[in-house]
């Protein structure tokens, strides 16, 4: 009886509300509430807590364990439609609508009886008598920063009135004020925290939001937009370091998380070094790695742990954590209230979380402490400062094009601040002087040569792209893969540009713009717009929070210039080479000697090209069924300089038909179709400098170039 009643009641309800029933153990039945309205149900033994997709409102459970506790010592289950599970984090807003509805609605209905209510009763003109409060529901939540763990709260709250007498209904929306304070972990004696969710009632208008000084969203992440950085870095150097006010320097990361009350720790928190560091607000058992092994520790609480000890990296790191200290401790305390009320009200249960790292109070959380350190460490007033005292001193004018002079004065910030040299980089441009643009961008293997960037075009775009990019867009873009596949571009310093002599220029076997191209992007090279893909952030209770420091984005191609693009295309003549032959009945080893004979390319002649041992290609040519990787494949192929028509076949052959669309094939793709000189050796070079396994093991010829 009870299933096919929640099946019905949950097909019409929304899955903002929230289902509970609890047995009266006296009477032996259960009282099944919603909306303040009981229905009854016989026979039930247990006490349940069920809900459609959200918590059940804890204050209400803490009230019912409270009265029954001692018949119910065994505690209480939190359920939903998906079994024992509950979110993982959770804005301050779901936990007042699960936590205190019913608290909101008792203070309105008793302002509404009193005559106090804030609302517009002229709505109500015509009625014989006020109509009665039949629902009221919270909606959204207001915050505004008091103090460290502190905050005030407005929360607007959505009252259903209905007509006594003829049942029209009517809505309207009122504020109630108060504030949340959370109890300070660092005090030996605590005291209760003294929260006054209902200070006041006001009525609602369409500038509530505006009147917060330091607002807060809902997950209590600070609201700030991209120009109020500067504004957040002069308050944090004013409190924690106003000594780089006076000059220009270095921040000392030791002594500035010092001046915040934290300790800083060096401990490696990943075996890969993908996460770089953490802060740890109350004492924890860490996962640390001793090697592969893993070590756990005891961290005492308002820690700062880095992973990694080179000065610039450290900076970086421990600023960006400094700036979780500062201004998302309230994020954390959020959580670790929650959890200790799932604690206090489940013990003895096993609670599983679902996972919710995808939350945007996460994500602006880590988007703020990833972009505002920069402004810290390279404060503009200072940085504008140092850039008009460079040009006056190397009597140039870096407003105009001087590659030279942007490398230098990119290279004295990047020395001067203690700062990487793309953070120096990004730096000079937000400030205004955008010619830096076409000066170290990283392109194939290395820093492109120095080109000019048109006014017009959009910061979040760019010329130069790695091939291992590039090949990420190939199959997704039907006007990207025309492009590739035409034979008119070719893959040149970091840019895909148009294959003619007045663009390209080879010098030592390798391709380069013209000058004319460098000065003349638009014309010749396809410009694509960089999109900062989904991150998922690494969430632990107890810390705040664990920065990811692979950073994946997406590029897409900018089509504005497809009918500039297409137009000098269409003067390129393609051509196609078939070659005809009777090998549809080869196995897989007759056509890898077909090849080799075909093109007059002996085993140990291939070696040498490849990397492959005699030992393998003798297998590929003589063994059946055999399964190679495809790595080996794809080496062989460009080793003896495979034509396109053949490539697919030798691939189905070998059986690895359906690896066609995997990473490895589609960045061999890319290269071929854009760098047609390209050798297996090159291939592994770039494998290796972006931190990819190699096709084959071939010693390299020179020393991989290091990212400034």
């Amino acid at each position: 009886m009870i299933n096919s009643f929640l099946s019905r009641f949950l097909t019409y309800t929304s899955k903002e509300l929230f289902v509970k029933f609890v047995v009266l153990h006296e009477y032996n039945t259960t009282a099944f509430l919603f909306s303040g309205q009981p229905l009854t149900f016989k026979n039930q033994r247990d006490i349940i807590i069920l809900q459609t997709s959200n918590p059940p409102q804890t204050n209400q459970i803490g009230k019912m364990k409270a009265d029954y506790h001692d018949e119910y010592s065994s505690g209480m289950s939190f359920w939903n439609s998906d079994g024992n599970m509950v979110p993982e984090i959770i804005s301050f807003t779901q936990l007042l609508k699960w936590n205190y509805a019913d608290d909101y609605a008792a203070f309105i209905r008793y302002a509404y009886k009193t005559g106090s209510l804030p609302i517009n009763y002229d709505a109500f003109y015509g009625l014989k008598v006020l109509p009665e409060i039949t629902e009221v529901c919270i909606v959204e939540g207001i915050y505004d920063r008091m103090s460290r763990l502190s905050f005030s709260m407005k929360v607007v709250c959505g009252i259903l009135f209905t007509d006594r007498v003829s049942g029209e209904q009517f809505t309207q929306k009122v504020v109630v004020e108060g504030f949340h304070e959370f109890d300070d972990y660092t005090v030996k004696y605590k005291r209760r925290n003294s929260n006054n969710y209902f200070m006041g009632i006001t009525a609602y208008t369409d500038r509530v939001k505006t009147r917060s000084r330091n607002r807060l969203d809902e997950y209590l992440v600070p609201v700030m937009s991209k120009r109020d950085f500067d504004k957040y870095a002069y308050n944090f150097l004013e409190m924690y370091y106003p000594e780089a006010f006076e000059e220009d320097m270095k921040i000392d990361p030791e002594k500035l998380v010092e001046k915040m009350g934290f300790n800083l720790r060096f401990e490696v928190l990943s075996n890969d070094g993908s996460i770089s560091g953490t802060t740890v607000f109350r004492d924890k058992w860490v996962s640390t790695y001793q090697g592969k092994r893993v070590v756990k520790k005891h961290i005492q609480h308002n820690t700062v742990i880095v992973s990694k000890r080179e000065e610039i990296e450290n900076r970086s790191i421990i600023l960006h954590e400094c700036v979780h200290i500062l201004s998302h401790n309230l994020f954390y305390e959020l959580q670790y209230y929650y959890r200790e009320l799932l604690n206090r009200y489940a013990e003895g249960r096993n609670i599983n979380f679902i996972k919710n790292t995808d939350c945007e109070g996460l994500k602006w959380a880590e988007t703020q402490a990833n972009a505002i350190p920069p402004h810290i460490s390279m404060y503009y007033e200072r940085v504008v400062n140092y850039i008009e005292n460079f040009r006056d001193k190397q009597d140039r004018n870096v407003y105009h094009t001087d590659y030279a002079g942007m490398r230098d004065l990119i290279d004295n910030i990047k020395l001067t601040y203690g700062v990487s040299r793309n953070s120096a980089k990004k730096r000079i441009i937000e400030l205004g002087y955008k010619q830096a643009r076409g000066v170290y961008e990283w392109g194939y293997m290395g820093y492109a040569e120095d080109f000019d960037v048109p006014e017009d075009f959009p910061d979040d775009y760019t010329y130069t792209l790695s091939l291992y990019e590039m090949s990420k867009i190939l199959g997704k873009s039907i006007l990207f893969d025309r492009y590739v596949y035409s034979g008119a571009f070719i893959y040149a310093d970091g840019h895909l540009v148009l294959n003619l002599p007045k663009y390209v220029v080879k010098r030592y076997d390798k391709y380069y713009l013209t000058t004319y191209a460098k000065s003349n992007m638009a014309e010749c090279c396809i410009p694509f717009k960089r999109v900062y893909g989904h991150k998922s952030y690494n969430y632990t209770v107890g810390e705040l929070n664990k920065d990811d420091t692979d950073f994946f984005c997406q590029y897409e191609l900018e089509a504005e210039t497809k009918r500039k693009i297409d137009k000098a295309r269409e003067k390129w003549e393609l051509g196609r080479f078939y070659i005809e032959h009777d090998g549809k009945n080869m196995s897989a080893g007759e056509t890898v000697r077909y090849h080799m004979e075909r093109l007059k390319i002996s085993e140990e002649r291939l070696s040498e090209f490849t990397g492959l041992t005699i030992r393998t290609i003798t297998t590929l040519r003589t063994k059946k069924n055999y399964s190679p990787k495809i790595e080996t494949v794809l080496a062989f192929m460009v080793g003896v300089g495979l034509e396109e028509v053949f490539r697919n076949d030798l691939l189905e052959k070998f059986n690895l038909s359906h690896q066609m669309k995997s990473e490895t094939y589609m960045l061999y793709k890319i290269m071929t179709a854009t760098k047609p000189d390209i050798s297996v050796h090159e291939i592994n070079q770039y494998l290796a400098s972006i931190g990819k396994k190699t096709w084959t093991k071939t010693e390299l010829t020179s020393e991989l170039p290091q990212v400034g």
